[in-house]
């Protein structure tokens, strides 16, 4: 019998080869990501940290909705949705 990670992925959630590919070599190129070989297989290792990817995005989006300006982003969550607030 042959492991999930033997079959390449699971279900659905299974990606094609060639779009696997793509997927990792942008994110080498974006430096989130890095690759080792051992015993012939390459093996790839996050170089991000969950926190440093969604500051990231929230900056990203603060720049893009709210002229940059996180107070504003904050003041629009807080509003939108009151139990966000702690």
């Amino acid at each position: 019998m042959s492991s999930a990670a033997d079959r390449g992925g699971e279900g659905p959630q299974r990606l094609g080869r060639r779009h696997g590919q793509d997927l990792l070599g942008r994110l080498m190129r974006k430096h989130a990501i890095r690759s080792a070989r051992d015993d012939g297989r390459l093996l790839y290792c996050p170089l991000v940290t969950r926190e440093m990817y969604v500051t990231g995005e929230v900056k990203a989006l603060a720049d893009r909705l709210f002229e940059g300006d996180p107070l504003r982003l904050a003041a629009f969550v807080g509003e939108t949705w009151p139990e966000a607030r702690q």
